[in-house]
């Protein structure tokens, strides 16, 4: 009677780990934040300083299945901060901002790396209105002495008047900032 109860007790257990639900799929990811955003141009008056800059911070408050390793543990990366990413051209020449990959400073954990590109507007001119950033955040990491490599991409459409506010000098110097009210500012990425 205990042999034929202990059966059926194990015949039960296995029935049902073999039936039951499959986990629940992997929620979707949440949006990039950009917690900092500023922007400068110069006068442009003979003699002085001629240089513009973008500077933002981004992070990703993901944790990022990468892969598995050898030992069949999965490799996870983040959350992540791509941090003082930015950009200083050339100011009379507003196309020079375009094109180059402007790096984020390094967020210490060995997990990969970020990089911007500032993009044509979609509205407005270009460092007048509008400042379309592409970013790119390459999720690395080496596990087991194999490399796990995931990238992911978000554009971020900031335009004066909307998430974005504009403050010029009577010498023509002006600076952007994101507005309270759109700050952090959602960025959807994807996977490419």
């Amino acid at each position: 009677m205990h042999f034929s109860r202990i059966i059926a007790t194990t015949i039960l257990a296995y029935t049902a780990s073999t039936t039951a639900a499959p986990l629940e799929e992997r929620q979707t990811s949440q949006s990039w934040q950009i917690t900092s955003f500023s922007a400068f141009t110069p006068s442009l008056r003979p003699g002085q300083y001629p240089w513009a800059t973008i500077q933002v911070t981004i992070e990703d408050p993901n944790t990022i299945n990468v892969g598995t390793d050898a030992q069949g543990n999965p490799v996870n990366i983040g959350p992540s901060t791509g941090a003082n990413c930015r950009a200083l051209y050339y100011a009379p020449d507003q196309g020079s901002v375009l094109g180059p990959k402007w790096p984020c400073d390094n967020d210490g954990k060995g997990e990969g790396w970020w990089y911007f590109e500032v993009v044509p507007p979609t509205t407005g001119s270009l460092g007048a209105r509008a400042f379309n950033l592409k970013f790119t955040h390459v999720a690395e990491k080496i596990a087991l002495g194999n490399a796990f490599k995931k990238t992911f991409q978000g554009t971020a459409n900031l335009d004066t008047g909307v998430n974005v506010q504009q403050v010029c000098g009577g010498s023509g110097v002006c600076s952007w900032g994101l507005k309270a009210e759109n700050n952090p500012f959602a960025v959807q990425q994807t996977e490419i």
